[in-house]
């Protein structure tokens, strides 16, 4: 063994072979490609239903950037320091990279989820925000003023959704203690972080789907409306059609 190699520490059930790169590629990429599909039907909702952007939008947009970069950095990782695989098959110059992008890693990771939820914070703010004054009118003008309360109340039923979100943050952390009880063995970061920096990369693509969801409303709306006035018109003109069918069936 030459002086650059470190030794991988021995526990019971260790597999020294094993690479986790295709692992890694696979939950970082599909969980980026969702959450930047989303972002991109969040922006065209806003362009197409003349919704002006906000701080809701602002934020959001930073986290995915924030999100992207760090599934970036990941498959950096796995692709050239051996991330998902023993610290034995690393060398001392590629683990120093390994914890330098590491480091920077849980500061985006820290950032994209406080920026989701200030972004989720404000599309709140800008539902429901109002003057107390209001309340009498509301109670007062009771049909259309309930019917956007009703509306609300469905737009605020999207956000359950975020139910997903928090099993994924418990999967973490319970990978996180695995990965803790594993530092008893000896020090081997390029593997047993690998679980619980993947699943820090899915919860946090996850909580920009969550925060853009309710956003895509109007667009859905602008969609289905569209399809019952194309569905509409297309009756409107097969109706003659069928008149004359049945009369040239009937001479």
């Amino acid at each position: 063994m030459s002086a650059s190699e470190i030794p991988t520490p021995i526990y019971p059930g260790i597999k020294l072979d094993v690479n986790q790169r295709p692992y890694v590629n696979a939950l970082v990429i599909t969980f980026t490609a969702i959450s930047f599909i989303t972002i991109c039907l969040r922006l065209f909702s806003r362009w197409w239903t003349k919704i002006e952007m906000w701080w809701d939008d602002y934020l959001i947009i930073f986290a995915a950037a924030l999100c992207w970069t760090l599934s970036a950095l990941l498959i950096v990782e796995a692709q050239q320091n051996f991330f998902g695989q023993h610290i034995g098959k690393s060398d001392r110059s590629h683990l120093t990279f390994f914890m330098k992008i590491m480091y920077g890693a849980i500061i985006l990771y820290t950032m994209a989820l406080t920026s989701s939820k200030l972004s989720l914070l404000a599309l709140y703010w800008r539902i429901f925000r109002g003057s107390t004054r209001q309340w009498p009118i509301i109670i007062a003008v009771a049909v259309n003023i309930v019917w956007m309360l009703v509306t609300k109340i469905s737009i605020s039923s999207t956000f359950l959704v975020g139910l997903i979100v928090t099993i994924i943050s418990i999967i973490r952390l319970w990978k996180l203690i695995i990965s803790d009880k594993r530092l008893g063995y000896g020090f081997d970061p390029t593997f047993n972080e690998v679980e619980s920096c993947v699943w820090g990369a899915v919860e946090i693509n996850l909580w920009v789907v969550v925060a853009s969801i309710p956003t895509l409303r109007p667009l859905l709306g602008k969609v289905m409306r569209n399809m019952k006035r194309i569905a509409h018109d297309d009756s409107q003109l097969r109706l003659p059609q069928f008149f004359s069918s049945r009369c040239q069936n009937r001479i």
